[in-house]
């Protein structure tokens, strides 16, 4: 019998209405298959709430007049507050906008303004470069706002935490003989390409960001979206072909299974679950009952 099912479709709408959660909204023209891309840039462009701890670079300063700023955000750091305020405002207005420095060094900015204006803190034309893990941000450096293609950020990030550049270190190349310029940096970006960087005396390294396809969109942004379709779409496959096995499993549960099952696609505590609309049985994607035919 058939089964009325799509999850893709319902990835997408639940992207759709998470990114409307947090003030974005998508253009009703945009096709849904860009969905997933604008939400896991979102994702990565983005910083999630939750308290983390702060290491500051051995040569790390502040300017006088932004120290109260800095503190500030130390502040909410280590709370855990939300750090929306002090991204840059083209993470929630411009949703398909390419970030190249955190798309090709992994490196965020934030702005140390303090009074609110609009949501935002108020500009700042210096701003902290870091980088952001799960339970930890390291302040790189501070500088002026266009100042990211400065390739001693990337250096100051290896002599401060070696164990941040290391994954990325390229195995057996020690040198680049066109080794770019800072304003090379910048072009290169503008243009898509990705390069090399000799960051040391026989370490050559490629991105930590993850660099970009020749459109701009972030490489890990792609291969999120790939990933997540490969599963999502798996677990529909799985669905169609396990039919009989979910029949008698609503049974097992005292209830009755329609001719043609519909299916969503949920996820509960980020586990993903197939719920049966007609009989509201949930089959989450790892059930044994999935497994066979």
């Amino acid at each position: 019998m058939p089964i009325d099912i799509d999850f893709r479709k319902d990835y997408e709408l639940i992207m759709k209405e998470e990114l409307r959660t947090v003030g974005i909204v998508i253009d009703q023209t945009i096709p849904y298959d860009d969905i997933p891309y604008i939400y896991h840039n979102f994702m990565k462009r983005n910083i999630k709430p939750q308290p983390r701890n702060i290491l500051k670079a051995s040569d790390f300063n502040c300017p006088t007049d932004l120290i109260p700023g800095l503190d500030n955000l130390e502040r909410k750091i280590i709370s855990g507050d939300d750090l929306k305020p002090h991204l840059s405002k083209s993470v929630f207005t411009q949703y398909e906008g390419t970030d190249y420095l955190l798309n090709d060094w992994g490196v965020h900015h934030l702005h140390l303004g303090i009074t609110i204006e609009n949501g935002f803190v108020k500009r700042t034309n210096s701003v902290l470069f870091c980088i952001v893990t799960e339970n930890t941000i390291y302040f790189i450096t501070i500088k002026e706002h266009k100042k990211w293609h400065e390739q001693d950020i990337l250096k100051t990030v290896y002599i401060n935490w070696v164990e941040l550049i290391e994954p990325f270190i390229m195995n057996g190349v020690i040198s680049v003989v066109n080794k770019p310029t800072d304003d090379n940096v910048k072009s290169l970006r503008y243009g898509h390409i990705m390069y090399p960087i000799e960051i040391d005396t026989g370490v050559v390294i490629y991105p930590p960001g993850g660099g970009y396809t020749t459109d701009g969109t972030s490489n890990e942004v792609v291969k999120k979206v790939f990933s997540s379709m490969r599963i999502i779409t798996n677990f529909e496959e799985k669905i169609k072909a396990n039919e009989n096995n979910i029949r008698r499993y609503i049974i097992k549960k005292n209830k009755t299974p329609a001719k043609t099952m519909k299916f969503k696609l949920e996820f509960k505590n980020d586990n993903m679950i197939a719920y049966e609309v007609y009989s509201k049985v949930l089959i989450p994607y790892d059930a044994e009952l999935l497994n066979s035919q």
